[in-house]
């Protein structure tokens, strides 16, 4: 692949991971009158997860460019573990006025916190990260993509060797031919 089109490539899915890392995956409503329901995958955005990802992408290109083929995996297998823990700064439980604007706009609302007793009697509290789901896709295909095209460089090296191999000592047969030659004509010069 040519170097622009993986650098297209690469912000191409970094564009996308970022995209997605920022969305709030979540939805809030009243069930009841009392009881609000809050459903969703993320709480907070994953925006440290998109710039890793971003982090990664570089890696992968200094990496097609030279050979930091170790370095670029060791940070995507830290990256690709880092990446299952969900992207969440704040919990529910521990601060409920990350929750607060959505809440507002949701249920009209304004200050959810200092009404927290009286407005929700239960509240769902566990919530997974798409974005690190996302993260760990990329990640994924970023290795895949890595591996192949190491496998393909490899098999070009190895070719290019063994071609280099078989064709050398011809070289040096013909070498030592005209080195023969030449040493002939010069201790025979009136013989051609």
């Amino acid at each position: 692949m040519a170097p622009k089109r993986l650098v297209y490539s690469s912000l191409a899915i970094l564009a996308l991971v970022a995209f997605l890392a920022i969305q709030p995956w979540f939805e809030v409503k009243l069930a009841t009158g009392t009881d609000l329901l809050i459903e969703g995958t993320a709480v907070y955005p994953a925006i440290p997860a998109a710039l890793f990802v971003d982090l990664l992408a570089i890696a992968l290109f200094l990496y097609l460019q030279s050979r930091w083929g170790a370095v670029f995996l060791i940070a995507a297998g830290i990256a690709l573990a880092w990446s299952m823990v969900p992207p969440i700064a704040v919990l529910l439980g521990a601060d409920a006025s990350a929750l607060e604007p959505f809440v507002a706009k949701s249920t009209g609302i304004a200050n959810w916190v200092a009404q927290l007793d009286e407005v929700v009697l239960s509240h769902q509290s566990t919530f997974n990260g798409l974005a690190a789901v996302v993260l760990a896709f990329a990640i994924t295909l970023l290795q895949i993509y890595t591996a192949l095209v190491a496998l393909i460089r490899i098999s070009k090296k190895l070719s290019e060797r063994s071609k280099a191999k078989r064709v050398k000592p011809q070289l040096e047969l013909e070498k030592a031919d005209d080195l023969d030659h030449s040493l002939w004509q010069e201790t025979n010069p009136n013989h051609k």
